[in-house]
């Protein structure tokens, strides 16, 4: 429907402290806030949990103050697990869901929900249920986007931010320079 959709997908965080926690949050909400429609109508958020030990109320906390900072609105919340996790127990979920009512819910009102699948396509059918089209959905909640695409549009993005021209996505590449061969003075 022309949304912005972010997917927190916690379960690659690795270790990382407030700071890059931080950083990454900052740069993918000033990403949503580019687009009018999510400063007007609201973007949808997706949190991927696969563990208990994903959950960490500093990024809930850190999420919600960015809300104060920035030009947008949530419009959706869907907290989904990991269809393939040995795991598929809803318990944990329910809590992280509790949680982050109590720390976002004012933001989303009634459109917060929990999805717990036990596979992919089901996943994905949930999803679509409420507007989220399975081309942009990525493989691992039974979608097509799959994390190649994400390095294509990192390369994008980096190029749009440094204005160095950009691949067009429709027809032949555009005659460029590949960014790992840019030069500082370029």
């Amino acid at each position: 429907y022309g949304r912005t959709v972010a997917l927190t997908d916690i379960s690659n965080k690795g270790k990382h402290n407030l700071d890059t926690l931080s950083r990454v949050s900052f740069y993918m909400m000033s990403i949503i806030a580019e687009n009018a429609r999510s400063q007007i109508d609201g973007f949808v958020s997706i949190f991927f949990i696969t563990s208990p030990a994903c959950m960490d109320p500093k990024g809930a906390d850190l999420y919600n103050s960015f809300f104060c900072a920035f030009p947008v609105k949530l419009y959706a919340l869907h907290v989904v697990n990991d269809p393939l996790s040995s795991d598929r127990s809803s318990s944990f979920l329910h809590k992280l869901y509790e949680k982050l009512l109590k720390m976002i819910g004012h933001l989303v009102h009634d459109k917060c929900n929990i999805h717990v699948a036990s596979s992919r396509s089901e996943m994905a059918g949930m999803l679509s249920m409420h507007g989220l089209d399975k081309k942009s959905l990525p493989l691992c909640l039974g979608g097509e986007w799959s994390y190649d695409d994400f390095a294509t549009w990192c390369e994008s993005r980096v190029r749009y931010e440094w204005r160095l021209p950009i691949m067009d996505c429709l027809s032949e590449p555009l005659p460029c320079i590949p960014l790992y061969s840019v030069k500082s003075n370029e």
